[in-house]
């Protein structure tokens, strides 16, 4: 059995391809995607920053999840029934497993990894079940595991390394909730486009759940990863920045087209066709980002960083006068 998949428009980092991937399915969907999927957060770390799309919580109404410890799980049952059990059910599994057991990753019998893993359904005339993930050409596709296989990785971390062995026993259990609902709502996404213009935190709206977090919003990461290219090598250049940059503009020029097919909302249509733009020249920074790796010449860092300067100038220009239509609506 399979439970069935959607279409994620964001696969830079996994965690949004699975969960957007069970949503795409909901008729509320674009609704809640185009007022969610606008602010960018970039936290430093001693090496390599981490860019991704701001979300305070990972909640949706029109998901539901679960969070259950494997070790509670094994305490009482077999992990295996219990995975097929909840999959009859309807629920989708995204846990942690131990990459160097799962065929087809780049791990895959080199080196112990913890990483994340989904799980979407089994087969029990071929004892395996059906799995998605980056494979071992970094690729987002599906595939499957031996059951044997995903026992062993599911369980065994004693050589594991990596920044998720923190959370290697979580395991969450992802339902669709076609009863839920959301409503398009235009103030809070023009709220967080100026947001993330004005590079404002964005953390700072929900102080009463904790701390605000001291990490840069918006446009501001622009400058960030122009000066962590300034110091990069060839080898260790992430290109998951630059995809998640490509992937924000896309998302920012469907929901363009969103506004203008689906909400009547009548924008002078070169501000589709400019963020159009905006997507194709971050596809060529990514691009850049590979070629740069390839090749090993560092002179290509020169040109990526002329490109992000000039992407950051004309998104800057063309969200205020995006901005400035949607508010006189």
């Amino acid at each position: 059995m399979k439970l069935s998949l959607g279409d994620s428009p964001v696969i830079g980092y996994q965690h949004h391809a699975y969960r957007l991937s069970i949503m795409a399915q909901h008729t509320d969907f674009f609704n809640w995607l185009y007022c969610n999927y606008i602010q960018l957060v970039l936290i430093k770390k001693p090496y390599t920053p981490m860019l991704d799309f701001y979300e305070f919580q990972k909640s949706s109404p029109l998901l539901g999840e679960m969070y259950i410890p494997k070790s509670l799980i094994t305490k009482y049952t077999p992990l295996i029934p219990f995975l097929k059990d909840r999959l009859e059910e309807g629920k989708y599994i995204m846990t942690f497993v131990n990459e160097y057991y799962v065929p087809n990753r780049v791990n895959y019998q080199i080196m112990h990894n913890a990483h994340d893993i989904f799980l979407y359904g089994y087969n029990p005339e071929r004892d395996e079940f059906h799995i998605a993930g980056f494979n071992e050409s970094f690729l987002y596709n599906t595939g499957e595991i031996e059951t044997a296989l995903l026992e062993k990785a599911l369980l065994h971390f004693d050589q594991s390394e990596g920044e998720l062995m923190q959370w290697v026993d979580g395991m969450h259990l992802l339902e669709l909730k076609p009863s839920g609902t959301f409503g398009f709502d235009q103030q809070i996404m023009l709220e967080q486009m100026e947001e993330y213009l004005y590079s404002r935190n964005s953390s700072e709206r929900f102080r009463m759940y904790g701390n605000s977090a001291e990490h840069v919003f918006g446009v501001a990461v622009y400058d960030e990863i122009a000066e962590y290219l300034r110091y990069v090598n060839s080898h260790i250049t992430d290109v998951r920045i630059f995809h998640i940059l490509y992937e924000h503009k896309k998302v920012m020029h469907a929901r363009l087209r969103f506004l203008a097919e689906h909400r009547g909302v009548q924008l002078p249509n070169d501000h589709i066709d400019r963020y159009e733009q905006l997507v194709e020249q971050c596809l060529i920074l990514r691009n850049l980002c590979l070629r740069m790796q390839i090749s090993e010449k560092l002179e290509i860092v020169n040109r990526m960083i002329t490109l992000l300067e000039t992407i950051k100038e004309n998104e800057m220009k063309l969200l205020k006068e995006i901005i400035g239509e949607l508010a006189s609506k």
